[in-house]
């Protein structure tokens, strides 16, 4: 009995030494150029997985720098035409949260396109594995069906809440994949709180960010900061370097605390804004509290955030300031079944707020 466990463990380990052989590892970061999308491009960033240079960090409170080294809103692009993908890659952090399942906050996300523009989304039900260290997706039984022979063009969501150390692409020999540089469309780019960095979405492609990227095939650079969200000095300078074709300045959640700062804080970012693009700034309010009718005290410092983020644009719209939208609280109309925990979106909630931007990004994206 000895010889023949030995023998079945001997066999299964052949077996498994031939598959992993027969896999072949693409990594989007060796070679010269950087396949990593959907982030303010810098040379500092050729070779991590982070949103923001690392020359920022003496700019930054910790919170922030420490947030801004989660892969939130980052993609990457490649064309591969195999049965089967498997990403393997390395967490650096925790996958627990309290308000958040592991498949968003440190789960990976894959989209499909045809030559024809038609999408697809991929699921990898009983080949994942999310943990600290080493993680796994296996995506299995795949087809293609428009002749291309690079078969489809794929887009990896990173995870929104947790640090990239390294990312790796496995598909069976013989077949191909080429990654694709980043999309050099004008992007969106929406500097905002928890809420835009992705809580509490059950995967990345379904954070509100995520989703507007898709409904209008446009780059959405993610600079959420969660519970950091206060339009600080060194972001709103950061986000100026870049021709955006709309500027979302969604902050309000993480301000209320900080009422005399919010005018202050929104005009300075505007005018900032406004002296290198005439590219549409949105400013958006809180989206309140559902639970607000069983407790109405909840939505008080929520709605004095909101008036003054009011006051602000009127204000500027007063100065003559164009190219100024606003998204408000009623706009949002977060349901009632659209928060997990009365603060964070779930995914309907995230629905919300794309019907609410997508208003007005229809207007201002040509």
């Amino acid at each position: 009995m000895r010889h023949l466990l030995l023998s079945i463990i001997a066999t299964l380990g052949l077996i498994f030494y031939a598959s992993a052989q027969e896999t072949k590892w693409y990594d989007p970061m060796e070679g010269d150029k950087c396949y990593v999308g959907c982030r303010i491009d810098h040379p500092e960033l050729h070779d991590n997985y982070h949103r923001l240079p690392a020359s920022m960090q003496s700019q930054l409170r910790s919170a922030v720098w420490s947030l801004s080294q989660n892969s939130a809103g980052l993609t990457i692009r490649f064309y591969c035409n195999a049965p089967s993908i498997t990403v393997k890659y390395e967490l650096e952090g925790s996958t627990n949260m309290h308000n958040m399942a592991p498949m968003g906050s440190s789960g990976v996300d894959l989209y499909s396109m045809d030559k024809n523009g038609r999408e697809r989304w991929c699921a990898a039900p009983s080949g994942l594995i999310i943990r600290r260290g080493e993680s796994r997706y296996s995506y299995r039984d795949l087809v293609y069906e428009d002749g291309n022979p690079e078969g489809y063009l794929y887009e990896l969501y990173l995870p929104l809440y947790n640090t990239v150390k390294w990312v790796k692409l496995g598909i069976p020999e013989g077949y191909n994949l080429r990654f694709v540089e980043p999309d050099n469309k004008k992007p969106i780019i929406v500097y905002g709180t928890s809420i835009a960095q992705g809580a509490s979405a059950s995967r990345p492609g379904m954070a509100w960010t995520s989703i507007l990227k898709r409904k209008f095939n446009t780059p959405v650079i993610n600079l959420g900061f969660s519970g950091n969200g206060r339009l600080e000095a060194p972001i709103v300078d950061h986000i100026c370097k870049v021709d955006a074709a709309v500027y979302i300045l969604d902050c309000i959640p993480n301000m209320c605390g900080m009422l005399n700062t919010i005018v202050p804080r929104i005009t300075e970012a505007v005018e900032k804004i406004r002296r290198v693009s005439s590219a549409p700034i949105i400013l958006a309010e809180h989206c309140g509290v559902p639970f607000a009718e069983s407790s109405p005290k909840s939505d008080e410092a929520h709605n004095k955030g909101n008036k003054e983020c009011r006051k602000a644009y009127e204000q500027l719209k007063k100065q003559g300031v164009k190219g100024l939208y606003y998204v408000s609280k009623k706009d949002i109309a977060l349901t009632r079944d659209g928060s997990i925990d009365g603060w964070h979106p779930t995914d309907i909630g995230m629905m919300d707020y794309v019907n609410a931007y997508s208003k007005v990004l229809k207007k201002v994206l040509k």
